[in-house]
């Protein structure tokens, strides 16, 4: 509970300076990487008096009727706060408990009246109830468990700045609004009472002294000089309550006054507050003395001073003083002239903070995340916004808090010096009102100070780096030290340590001078880094940064109601509007599932704004239709940039541009240097200049190697931008020649270049002829394959003459000598009979070309296909071969892949497009098959023996082979072993279908522990699910097929805590959704859906088929029930023996109800998503927790959600897979 002290204002004590950063609150608990956990106790609910050491009332694991107490939160005189665990929901609450005997039957009674008023409000700034009873004589409520500290704790720790005081204020004014708005009082309002939760968020609670409002208070009661029966606490109740008057709502009024008050000085008003009624009822008319500064804002004075008018007719209502808060909080209108309020495709900085909206939430968060993290890696895709974010969003709110020093640098191409040269230079600051500067600077809200340092200096400190990486942080703060306020190093673009060249020894001190720092979050410095999610892989691969993993901060495109306020917002700030209301709306939808959805957001607004209508102030939607949409704005940009290119950076761009197009019109998905290949040193700067307008966009490469892929930035582009346009259509014969020599040459390439892979067609001079006919630039691999497929042909041609013409001179001496002979006898039978025989060589030789060229012209190949089955044993991790007769009903089917998502099957390949003939079927089943080259999947079927019958099994062929390959002497053999349905089978355990309990709490909803997600009834059907996480082993089994699928067995790092993590039975990690899913189907699986896996997790309401054995614990919170139970599960912070993962076979008691293991910690694993829809872009959901999570955090337990992008990778990251119904027949 809050000590009496901060309930009332007593302690008079000098204030503190204002911001507070000076020293950090110590954390008490850790922080998962989305959603911080509770510093300390929150104390909610009524104050029951003086605090008091008492034993407890009630013991960890009683149930008070459906809560089960897990520990003590706080206690005072008269009662206690536990948290406790909902075994109905699940989630978790406070239950505010008072003592037996401790209280009349009116505390009694108002505790209950807290109950009845608090539940009758939905508001996101007021605490929820959920229940209310009585134990024991005793009552009780369970309420909303915020993790978080009250205001008066914070003042305690800090003096607020007047913008600090108008944020807090206007979330309690809304609350207010709302209470006034259904007729209730709160009463008893006071920092004690109001909540700053972990996400920033502010929530009014204890409306234990609430009433209806104008309802006067028991007249026999209303005489009677005490507090606990005028109601509320002393310091804060208004001066018309001491004289017996009806409250109001301005009574609630008066105390947001003093609140205000209280959070600008850090004081309380009251020379003594402890007392106030004696002031009162000596003289009605006496003002407060409460000492306003100067530096507050004159209309937030005002605001206080109407607030604490002794005349409560006087005194705002909430609603107006909601507006007067939002006015202050409203962002100037400073742009002058003809100055667009968007920022086109340029990120904002800090100067931009007044047009930079639709993160509001997202700053509060991570402003608060930042007080407890020393280190915090901002994360997100290109184009999501982490550079606008941090610069126009955190640094300005950090300003609003005090005077904060801000270090800036991008790494460049000499990482160590560039950082050594910022803090140096630390010294040096400019206003964050002044013009533009560039990203590498030192910012302060103070005037500019110049100081000049020497290369000496520079090179002194980069020597202190390389010995000692960690000095980084006492420099940090002896910075801090000197200008008596908080410093924050802001590291933007970290990605570019990884892509401009530094030498590896530079990086690695560079990344370990800035994961090394003194984690203490009581320190005066915080290091902000910025960093593509491309790029979290190689970051992570850095020993010292598994250090700060656990503070990352996902930045995702923004939901369409953010983009909608991004785009709006500017708009109505400079007093202009859109003549079609719809037209931000529609703009959103046009492009919000788009990587670079915010800059090409503002572009178009950019445009709009250009040709909008000054005299009426609007934006039109004409002009919106003229320049096509998003896209059609896109593509003009497009053509001013390249008009802007020297002619030959103009063809550089069109043959890179055209390589970024499919052969079916449709965006590749290309890396870097294959886009670029053989264009030259102009390249790189023609792709720069194209990625910084966003007309390409940098994606993560599904590679393991994490190299850089391109791609146009919005399909659109094909279609609207006319020169594009242009170009494929003169272009599209050579670009889909060229896409297929494209790829041979990457095969070739790929098979260490080994001759069979040459390309042998009698037209191959032709097609060159063709190609360079085109226009199109030839990527040197390509080039070089072609050249040295037609040398392979030229030879073996001359070897061909010189066979046919050896024998050609042998057959006309037998020709001669046969005709001598024979001249007289029958010389005309035997001339007619050569002319014969030489027509039909002739048509034959017709007929054979005519073949031929048509194999050429389908790019026809031949090739052996290989299935080999096996079984496979869960327990050792190995497979046994089986011989292919004993799968009487075996089958295969080839499908061409969709063009949109290549994973998925389209159509099987038509009769006509493929021959096919059975070589063999003994101990592997041969076919000889022919059919044109290209990407395919292949299906088997009948994968069982006798009675036996499973799904089929999926496997993605990168490429069969084609025309080239067949005329080779060796016929390509593609070699596939699968899984029988036995293989399928090992290793998994039956679930019954049935009714389950579940409870799924998306990523939004954990900050409350999912208080506002309910249990839901929901019918399973029978399903399968692996009883372990997938092992090395299996996917090791998978991975034999990398040659033609492209799938191989992740690399851990090579660092201590990896070693041996390695092993077969150990759970595979580092493994994006997508692959998941292919590994599950190739095993005739797929990956379990939300509910699927929670019942696993759970249990249904009954354990058996017959649906008579009862599950004792429907609502468990983990696998094994409700006890967290330290060590049962493979987690953060356990001696256990293991630093990373675990044996999938270890920590025996990590077992549910039907006998899976570890579906609590060791990975986080994959799920496919039925029920649940995502709002961010394409993201995908993980379960279970992992090794780096702790039980402070919510991950571990069932239905606890959290989300990644599908292409994330992760060494904490591994799946399981799961056969629904249908897909076994046998158990």
């Amino acid at each position: 509970m809050v000590p009496p002290s901060a309930e009332s204002g007593a302690e008079e004590t000098a204030p503190a300076p204002i911001g507070g950063w000076r020293a950090f609150p110590q954390p008490s608990h850790n922080h998962s990487e989305d959603v911080t956990l509770a510093r300390r106790p929150i104390a909610v609910g009524q104050p029951f008096g003086a605090a008091a050491q008492t034993e407890e009332i009630l013991t960890p694991g009683t149930l008070v009727d459906r809560f089960q107490v897990r520990r003590l939160l706080g206690s005072g005189g008269m009662g206690q706060v536990y948290l406790a665990t909902d075994t109905v929901l699940g989630r978790q609450v406070a239950l505010k408990v008072l003592k037996p005997g401790s209280g009349s039957a009116r505390h009694t009674d108002v505790l209950l009246a807290e109950a009845q008023v608090t539940a009758t409000f939905n508001h996101p700034n007021i605490i929820h109830i959920y229940h209310a009873g009585i134990i024991g004589g005793a009552p009780y409520l369970a309420l909303e468990y915020v993790p978080g500290e009250t205001l008066a704790e914070r003042l305690k720790q800090k003096r607020f700045s007047p913008m600090e005081a108008v944020r807090v204020g206007l979330a309690i004014t809304s609350a207010l609004e709302e209470s006034h708005g259904c007729g209730i009082l709160h009463r008893d309002l006071k920092p004690g009472n109001v909540m700053i939760g972990t996400d920033g968020r502010i929530r009014v609670l204890d409306f234990g002294m609430a009433q209806p409002a104008g309802r006067p208070a028991d007249g026999a009661e209303r005489d009677i000089p005490s507090a606990t029966v005028v109601g509320g606490t002393p310091a804060y109740m208004a001066p018309e309550l001491w004289t017996g008057q009806t409250p109001t709502e301005t009574s609630d009024m008066w105390a947001l006054g003093l609140i205000l008050a209280e959070l600008t000085t850090g004081k309380h008003p009251f020379r003594d507050p402890e007392k106030p009624q004696q002031l009162w009822t000596v003289d009605i008319k006496n003002v407060p003395d409460w000492g306003l500064d100067t530096h507050m804002p004159e209309p937030l004075s005002r605001l206080i001073t109407d607030c604490l008018a002794v005349d409560p007719t006087l005194r705002p209502t909430a609603r107006d003083a909601r507006h007067r808060l939002e006015t202050l909080l409203a962002k100037p209108n400073v742009v002058s002239g003809d100055q667009s309020p968007f920022r086109g495709l340029s990120a904002f900085d800090q100067r931009h903070a007044h047009l930079f909206f639709g993160r509001e939430n997202d700053i509060t968060s991570l402003v608060e995340h930042l007080r407890d993290h020393v280190v915090t890696p901002v994360v997100g895709a290109s184009g999501a916004g982490k550079s606008s974010l941090v610069f126009a969003g955190v640094l300005p709110r950090l300003l609003e808090q005090g005077s904060w020093q801000f270090v800036r640098l991008r790494p460049g191409e000499f990482p160590l010096q560039t950082l050594a040269k910022r803090v140096v230079e630390g010294q040096a600051a400019v206003n964050l009102e002044e013009s533009e500067t560039d990203n590498d600077q030192v910012g302060t809200g103070r005037a500019r100070v110049i100081v000049s340092t020497t290369p000496q200096q520079i090179a002194d400190f980069v020597d202190q780096l390389r010995t000692t990486p960690a000095v980084l942080g006492l420099r940090l703060q002896q910075m801090a030290d000197h200008w008596r306020g908080p410093v924050a190093l802001v590291v933007d673009g970290l990605e570019e340590v990884f892509t401009t060249g530094p030498d590896d020894e530079d990086r690695r001190v560079f990344l370990e001078a800035l994961c090394s720092v003194d984690p203490d979050p009581a320190l005066s410095y915080r290091i902000i880094i910025t960093l593509r999610e491309d790029f979290l892989g190689k970051f992570a691969a850095f020993g010292a940064a598994r250090h700060v993993l656990s503070n990352l901060v996902m930045v995702t495109i923004p939901q369409a109601a953010e983009l909608e306020k991004a785009v709006r917002a500017p708009v109505e700030t400079l007093g202009y509007r859109f003549d079609d209301e719809g037209l931000p709306q529609e703009m959103v939808n046009q492009i919000k599932d788009e990587p670079n959805a915010l800059p090409l957001l503002q572009y178009t607004a950019h445009q709009l704004w250009e040709r909008r209508d000054p005299e009426r102030k609007l934006l039109l939607r004409r002009v919106y239709d003229e320049l096509g949409g998003v896209a059609g704005a896109l593509a003009q940009k497009a053509d001013g940039i390249l008009a802007s290119f020297l002619p030959a950076e103009v063809d550089v761009a069109k043959t890179l541009l055209l390589r970024l197009v499919t052969p079916r019109g449709t965006r590749a998905n290309l890396p870097t240097d294959r886009v670029i290949d053989g264009l030259g040193p102009a390249s790189e700067r023609v792709v720069a200049r194209l990625v910084e307008a966003r007309l390409l966009a940098l994606r993560r490469s599904p590679d393991r190697d994490g190299t850089p892929r391109l791609e146009l930035a919005h399909e659109t582009l094909i279609q609207s931008w006319r020169t594009l346009a242009t170009w494929i259509a003169d272009s599209h014969e050579g670009i889909k020649t060229l896409a297929e020599v494209n790829t041979a040459a990457e095969l070739w390439d790929g098979r260490t270049r080994a001759p069979e892979f040459l390309w042998a067609d009698k037209g191959l001079s032709e097609l060159m002829a063709k190609l360079n006919a085109s226009g199109l630039k030839i990527p040197a691999l390509t080039l070089e394959f072609l050249n040295t497929s037609q040398r392979r042909q030229n030879r073996r041609r001359r070897i061909r003459r010189a066979i046919v013409g050896t024998g050609i001179t042998i057959l006309i001496c037998v020709a001669v000598m046969s005709s001598l002979i024979a001249a007289f006898i029958h010389e005309q039978k035997t001339e007619a009979q050569q002319q014969r025989d030489e027509a039909e060589r002739q048509r034959e030789i017709v007929v054979e070309q005519s073949l031929r060229i048509d194999k050429a012209r389908r790019d026809l190949g031949r090739f052996r296909l290989v299935l080999m089955p096996f079984d496979w044993d869960g327990v050792s991790q190995t497979k046994t071969a089986v011989n292919a007769t004993q799968l009487p009903d075996l089958s295969w089917t080839l499908y061409d892949p969709k063009p949109t998502v290549p994973s998925e099957p389209d159509l099987p390949v038509s009769n006509d497009r493929i021959t096919r003939r059975q070589q063999q079927h003994g101990p592997a089943r041969v076919d000889w098959v022919e059919t044109a080259a290209g990407p395919r999947i292949l299906r088997i079927d009948g994968r069982g023996r006798a009675g036996e019958t499973c799904s089929p099994t999926w496997i993605s062929l990168r490429w069969l082979p084609g025309y080239a390959e067949s005329e080779d002497a060796e016929v390509t053999e593609i070699v596939v072993p699968f899984p029988t349905c036995a293989a399928t089978w090992a290793g998994m355990v039956k679930v019954p279908g049935g009714p389950v309990w579940s409870r799924l709490v998306q990523p939004e909803n954990v900050a409350d522990g999912g208080g506002n997600v309910e249990f839901q009834k929901r019918e399973v059907e029978t399903f399968w699910i692996d009883k372990t996480e997938v092992t090395n082993g299996s996917y090791a089994a998978f991975a034999e097929l990398e040659e033609n699928t492209g799938y191989g067995l992740p690399k851990l790092p090579e660092i201590d805590e990896y070693r041996g993590t390695n092993g077969p039975d150990y759970p595979v990690s580092f493994v994006d959704w997508h692959e998941a899913q292919t590994f599950c189907r190739y095993w005739g699986k797929e990956l379990p859906t939300e509910v699927q896996w929670e019942k696993a997790a759970r249990g249904g309401w009954t354990l058996d088929e017959a649906q008579q054995q009862l599950n004792p614990m429907p609502k468990r919170r983990f696998p094994w029930g409700d006890d967290p139970a330290v060590g049962r599960a493979n987690l953060a912070g356990l001696d256990d023996g293991y630093q990373v993962h675990a044996s999938v076979f270890a920590f025996a008691e990590n077992v549910g109800p039907y006998g899976t293991l570890n579906q609590a910690g060791n990975v986080s694993e994959w799920i496919r998503s039925e029920l649940l829809t995502l709002e961010s872009y394409d993201l995908r959901f993980l379960v279970g927790g992992d090794w780096a999570t702790d039980l402070s955090r919510p991950w571990p337990e069932i239905g606890q959600l959290n989300t990644r992008h599908p292409r994330a990778l992760n060494y904490t990251t591994g799946f399981r897979c799961a056969v629904s119904q249908g897909g076994k027949s046998k158990q």
